[in-house]
């Protein structure tokens, strides 16, 4: 799950979990409209659940033990629809309303919104969350949840709810999507290893019409939760789930793309928006042809770390609190949050290794083995030659960058997100000071990379321990002319002479300075 503001993640966490987070347009053409009756029908089923509860008895009495236990059971089975809906005969209604009949007849004649009905809640102990057995019986809180979730709907064209949209057995036959649905996540390892929605997209590759209806069936929340899991598998499974995420973004419209949100875990706080994944995957795709252009220069080594990826970095740095949070900091700090942003996000992607995420749990218990905690890994010698820097040469931000040391004089929070963005925004103002003698000189996409890699390695006879650029390589925004020539004549790409570490991170920060999606 994702990163989150004022996250102290676990050691736990981070071995075993993914960041929660924020995605860029696709080409759309509309899909079939869903029903437009459906929310009336489902508020006349709430205001007079109590009737539909005991429809059956009130319609055909009580057996002599039925006697014994009569009463509403705040459950509504399909012989009490059928009850209703039997209601009316010849235009006479003996026991319920003109509009409890046409609401019973409605549900009874649409099996798809009669499974969604069926699990909208979920059982109180989320089993069916897990596991949807749909069973024809529907309770208030199925009910109020789905009168929730089709006013949340009411602009889509695609899907009808979060939660699956899946038929009960005797409500009709279920049409292939919804059957590949309900086996999908009958699946009891489905959240956590999507290989049976992976082998299911691949049988069914190229036929659109079953992919929206199998999205359908699955509902917004488990196809975003599926895509989401799979996205992040290499080699062809991530190819499959790219083209098919692809061919159904390009059949909804701008509506479903705006309710289609998600949570990546179980855990999950707060919902994705699928805009996000879809950069993500952008982002992910572009960082990939980077990879195999720079892997003709060897004498270049990129490091990718690979504890985090793309779809990780960008949802943790697209969360609204996350996002908020960047903002803040870089205004403080004077920085263009889109570089601030895409440092987070090419650090966690390219610079958190296995090492890292040990070394932040322990950190967080009062254990210091290294001396780079957080995401951003910043080391407190380059930390404090920042604060110096900036004192030294009297800039504004000197004062917020003593506050911060002043109120964590032992690093303590540093492994978690919020202080090591401020330690790393301390650090760029720092370096983009040095670039550019305090000019103001607005950053590029590509001059936001630079600064990464200047971030990443240091700027060599200034910042400690540095092994990277010189400032005269930080000043002209590439490599000195042999280097980024040997770069260029071994990756055939000319714009690689801006060197590997901002080239591969540029897609980032092209991501980033554009709007928020």
């Amino acid at each position: 799950m994702p990163v989150q503001l004022g996250s102290a993640l676990p050691l736990s966490y981070l071995l075993q979990g993914r960041p929660d987070a924020f995605a860029g347009p696709a080409v759309r053409t509309p899909a079939a409209p869903r029903p437009p009756e459906s929310l009336q029908h489902l508020k006349t089923l709430q205001a007079g659940f109590g009737a539909f509860d005991t429809a059956h008895e009130t319609v055909h009495g009580n057996s002599l033990l039925g006697q014994l236990f009569s009463g509403p059971d705040n459950r509504v089975s399909l012989d009490d629809l059928k009850a209703v809906a039997g209601d009316g005969q010849n235009g006479q209604y003996k026991h319920f309303s003109a509009e409890q009949v046409a609401a019973a007849r409605y549900l009874l004649s649409h099996p798809e919104e009669l499974g969604r009905l069926d699990l909208a809640a979920g059982s109180p102990e989320g089993r069916a969350e897990r596991l949807p057995h749909p069973d024809d019986i529907i309770g208030q809180q199925d009910v109020n949840a789905a009168v929730r979730d089709t006013e949340a709907f009411a602009g889509s064209q695609t899907f009808i709810s979060r939660k699956p949209a899946i038929p009960g057995h005797e409500t009709g036959d279920r049409t292939p999507a919804q059957q590949d649905a309900l086996d999908t996540l009958s699946d009891p390892l489905w959240e956590h290893d999507p290989q049976l929605f992976l082998q299911t997209l691949k049988e069914h590759r190229g036929d659109i019409e079953w992919l929206r209806n199998y999205a359908r069936a699955l509902g917004s929340d488990s196809s975003g939760k599926l895509f989401y899991q799979s996205l992040a598998a290499d080699g062809e499974d991530q190819a499959v789930a790219s083209e098919a995420l692809d061919s159904l973004t390009k059949t909804m419209s701008a509506s479903d793309l705006d309710l289609w949100q998600f949570k990546p875990t179980r855990a999950s706080q707060s919902e994705v928006p699928m805009h996000t994944l879809l950069e993500a995957d952008q982002v992910n795709q572009a960082i990939d042809q980077r990879h195999e252009t720079l892997s003709r220069a060897p004498q270049y080594p990129f490091k990718d770390t690979r504890i985090y990826d793309p779809y990780d970095a960008m949802l943790t740095v697209r969360h609204p609190d996350n996002a908020a949070m960047i903002s803040d900091i870089a205004k403080r700090y004077d920085l263009p949050a889109p570089l601030l942003g895409g440092v987070v996000a090419a650090e966690m992607d390219f610079d958190h290794g296995p090492e890292d995420v040990v070394q932040d749990g322990l950190w967080r218990h009062g254990v210091a083995l290294r001396v780079g905690p957080g995401v951003n890994s910043v080391h407190t010698d380059t930390l404090e030659w920042a604060v110096r820097y900036l004192e030294d040469h009297g800039l504004p931000q000197a004062a917020e960058a003593k506050r911060y040391m002043e109120a964590n004089p032992q690093r303590k929070s540093a492994a978690d997100l919020p202080s090591s963005t401020e330690e790393a925004a301390i650090v760029l103002t720092a370096i983009d000071h040095l670039r550019t003698g305090g000019a103001n000189d607005p950053m590029s996409s590509t001059d936001m990379a630079f600064m990464w890699g200047a971030f990443r390695t240091g700027v060599e006879g200034h910042m400690p321990n540095a092994k990277g650029l010189s400032v005269d390589e930080l000043r002209a925004g590439r490599l000195d002319s042999e280097d980024a020539q040997a770069l260029v004549s071994a990756t055939g790409n000319e714009h690689a002479r801006i060197g590997g570490n901002a080239y591969q991170s540029e897609p980032y920060f092209e991501a980033l300075n554009q709007a928020s999606p």
